[in-house]
């Protein structure tokens, strides 16, 4: 995960820092500063890192080998500080 952080950095793409990483329960908190995509959205009335909702549930679905599914808590398009994104398994619904 670090060096896909370092990547996102490198390519101009935001600032990562993981707030909370359970792999065991597959919940995780990653947090964004200077995120690309939501600084060209300001300002902004609802989160839009549409982008990198999806980059980071396709990374973390790889991770832990179950489909995750990501919410954007905090957007900076929306004057937040920061873009803070939950992630958790993606939940199965049973049709009987």
């Amino acid at each position: 995960m670090a060096l896909f952080a370092e990547v996102v950095r490198a390519v101009g793409w935001g600032v990562i820092e993981y707030i909370e990483t359970d792999f065991e329960g597959k919940t995780f908190l990653v947090k964004v500063y200077e995120c690309m995509e939501c600084e060209l959205c300001k300002p902004a009335s609802e989160p839009c890192g549409y982008f990198s909702r999806g980059v980071i549930a396709g990374l973390l679905s790889k991770l832990v080998r179950e489909e995750v599914e990501v919410r954007e808590i905090l957007c900076i398009a929306k004057g937040d500080p920061y873009c803070l994104f939950k992630a958790k398994p993606r939940e199965r619904i049973t049709i009987t």
